[in-house]
């Protein structure tokens, strides 16, 4: 049995124990400048330099936590990367460092083997960084960052492959904050064992800052577990940030939702203003005995101010603690954007088109001139009226499609009442679908792949979205062009998927599109597309139960633009009509089928599916109906009335919602007013409610930030009239 086959067997026995902290035992070792220093190279503070200069530390500190009931110890390489090593000097030194931790570490398990009966598991530690790939580190500039994804995944390979190399049994990513950064730690993971040949399972873990229940970058647990379950982990766990009692909701959570073993190691409490944790060992024990026995864990350890005292206390009621079962879950298609989006039983998830440039002139408008905020007041009506994902596409001459698309992702991230939704990454160039994958945090959507390229071509894009754990929208075109009719449909659809499944692409993450098409053009052979369309979503929910279809609805109607009414009911109807799990539509335009005219209804449904008489006459019917739909019977939506609101009240507004549309226009209008009034007043009184919301959890980083971004706008704008 190898290493990996025992461990899991020890699973199924018993909860299996991490060890603690190793900056708290560190620190207690009293080390000096000297403890530091390699080759004249001074680093005081960078335990990663210890590995090299005083291993003997580390190695101690290692025998300690197996003596205590460690099961697995950490590498001393939680900063063990490039970027980290940078401030002192060391970005050169990775494979050193990093070698010499793995060495340190399996020595001390060889001799905790050689004196004990069974194994001493080593895991090769892996933190994040002081950069971030999902929010802005410049409050002025939200689509700045200082590296992008490509470059954290070679920073984090070069540290995989050392690891790999030094010969750890497993890897683990922990202490996460922002998801994109630890999707780049796993592929780069991944990557690395397939380059080495060799597979060791991969543990993430993730922090929680604040009372919010959201990560730094401001995701949920929920929207987390979505983002990561297409990684095939071997757990998924909670350190870091909270004591063990602020954790437990948490745990809770995560042990009723993830699909692989549950793991925690939180801090020893909350540290006193010099830095020390107060929560002693027995303590700790007690406050986690809940979950233990509750079965919500299956790996347990500790992390900041912990030490082997706290880990011996965990071990006595670890021992007596009922086994996590790791939950069935139902097939489904799980998104997440900062909140979760499932695909329920007999619902439609509705994708809202007018974030594509071709599906909004003003949208389109707004994203050459680059007006980023009036571009996210489109995405955010969207939102409102019930889109859970949004299709993001660039694709329109005179436009730098790739450069456009991950600005206005970067832009997406810095509003939560955007981001909250999942993103559909839509366009008919792979080098912006590519630029695209490394800029989305959630677990979203490419659309799309086809068979219109071969199928190498094919199957290397779905690989490459597989890759960084999206589903793609599969077209249904192969070499001889766009699939129309319904035997077309279904034959391109089952050759698809054939190789899909082939080559390793879960059937949950494949999504038909069976190409909605114009009917009502006046040539024949279009009246029974729509009838073609909903035949093939049906047959193929019946074929690939565990599959999804989709659709892009507005292309329905294209032969009556301008008359929106019309296009509503037939837009709607064909959402009744076909088996669909989601649909691209704004869903603001659509209406309730129920309250549509027996006889339009009729004439309707019978140019959808084709029936009811002649083509020729049901076209002509609908054309005819077309003539007597007016728009101005349609109810139209009262507008926002702001007026309500004084200037000043607004300017409070705006920095409460991190909204500054109309921020020049409402300073503008109080021209007359002291500008320090303006800042010491609305504007500091918004940003002071913004931080007690912060503090009770009903805020989190992003909107903080958004709002501290109105704030500085604002004193910008007022700026030459306070000099």
């Amino acid at each position: 049995m190898n290493r990996s086959e025992y461990l899991k067997t020890l699973l199924a026995k018993r909860i299996v124990l991490l060890d603690g902290a190793m900056g708290t035992m560190i620190q207690q070792q009293g080390l000096g400048v000297e403890d530091y220093t390699l080759d004249g190279l001074s680093a005081l503070g960078c335990n990663e330099l210890l590995n090299l200069s005083r291993g003997d530390v580390i190695y101690q500190i290692h025998k300690t936590y197996l003596e205590a009931g460690s099961d697995i110890i950490t590498t001393n390489t939680f900063c063990g990367n490039a970027f980290n090593l940078a401030e002192y000097g060391l970005s050169d030194d990775v494979e050193a460092i990093n070698l010499a931790a793995c060495e340190i570490a399996r020595e001390a398990a060889a001799d905790y083997e050689a004196e004990h009966e069974g194994y001493a598991f080593v895991a090769g530690s892996v933190g994040p960084t002081n950069r971030s790939l999902s929010f802005s580190e410049k409050v002025e500039d939200p689509a700045y960052r200082h590296s992008d994804t490509n470059a954290f995944i070679r920073m984090y390979r070069e540290q995989a492959k050392a690891l790999l190399q030094g010969g750890v049994d497993l890897i683990l990513i922990e202490t996460v904050f922002d998801t994109l950064v630890a999707k780049s730690a796993i592929i780069a993971c991944l990557e690395e064992m397939k380059e080495q040949d060799r597979t060791v399972p991969l543990m993430v873990s993730v922090t929680f800052s604040d009372q919010s229940g959201r990560t730094l970058s401001g995701q949920t647990l929920e929207a987390f577990i979505a983002s990561l379950k297409p990684f095939g982990l071997f757990s998924l766990g909670l350190n870091c940030s909270t004591g063990p009692k602020e954790m437990i909701p948490l745990i809770e959570k995560l042990s009723s939702q993830a699909p692989f073993y549950v793991s925690a190691h939180p801090n020893a409490g909350f540290p006193d203003k010099e830095g020390n944790y107060q929560l002693l060992a027995d303590q700790m024990a007690e406050d986690l005995s809940p979950v233990l026995q509750n079965g919500c864990l299956n790996i347990l350890g500790g992390c900041c101010g912990t030490t082997p005292v706290h880990i011996k206390a965990l071990k006595k009621v670890a021992d007596k603690a009922k086994i996590r079962q790791i939950p069935d879950f139902p097939s489904s298609l799980y998104l997440s954007g900062l909140e979760p989006v499932e695909k329920k039983k007999d619902e439609i998830l509705y994708v809202g088109e007018r974030t594509n440039v071709a599906g909004s002139r003003k949208f389109a408008r707004l994203i050459k001139e680059q007006q980023w905020e009036e571009a996210l007041q489109i995405a955010r009506e969207q939102v409102n009226h019930g889109a859970s994902i949004l299709d993001i596409c660039m694709d329109a001459s005179l436009l730098d499609a790739k450069e456009s698309m991950v600005l206005f992702l970067r832009h997406i991230a810095s509003d939560p009442s955007v981001a909250k939704a999942a993103i559909m990454i839509d366009s008919s160039d792979w080098n912006v679908i590519e630029a695209a994958l490394g800029e989305v945090q959630g677990r979203g959507i490419v659309n799309s792949i086809s068979l219109k390229e071969g199928e190498e071509i094919f199957l290397s894009h779905a690989r490459q979205i597989a890759k960084f754990g999206h589903a793609m929208v599969v077209m249904l075109f192969d070499e001889d062009g766009q699939a129309a009719t319904y035997e077309r449909k279904i034959a391109i659809a089952k050759r698809s998927y054939d190789l899909l499944v082939k080559a390793g692409i879960n059937e949950e993450d494949i999504i038909f599109d069976a190409n909605v098409l114009s009917i009502a053009t006046g040539i024949e052979e279009h009246d029974t597309y729509a009838r073609d369309f909903i035949m093939a979503t049906r047959e193929l929910k019946k074929l690939y139960p565990a599959c999804h279809t989709s659709g892009g609805v507005s292309n329905l109607s294209f032969s009556f633009r301008g008359n929106d009414v019309l296009r509503s009911a037939m837009h709607s109807l064909l959402l009744e009509l076909a088996d669909l799990d989601m649909a691209i539509i704004n869903p603001a335009s659509l209406i309730d089928v129920q309250t549509l005219n027996k006889q339009v209804r009729t004439t309707i449904e019978n140019a959808l599916l084709a029936t009811g008489g002649d083509l020729a006459d049901i076209r002509a019917q609908l054309i005819a109906l077309a003539l007597t739909m007016q728009e101005d019977t349609q109810p139209k939506k009262k507008p926002i009335d702001r007026s309500a609101r004084t200037a000043t009240e607004r300017l409070y507004d705006a920095v409460l919602s991190g909204e500054h549309t109309y921020l020049e226009k409402d300073l503008s209008e109080l021209a007359e007013e002291n500008p320090l009034s303006l800042v010491e007043g609305p504007l500091m009184d918004g940003m002071k409610e913004v931080g007690k919301l912060f503090g009770k959890g009903k805020l989190f980083l992003p909107q903080v930030v958004r709002s501290a971004r109105t704030m500085k706008l604002a004193v910008d704008i007022l700026q030459p009239r306070i000099t």
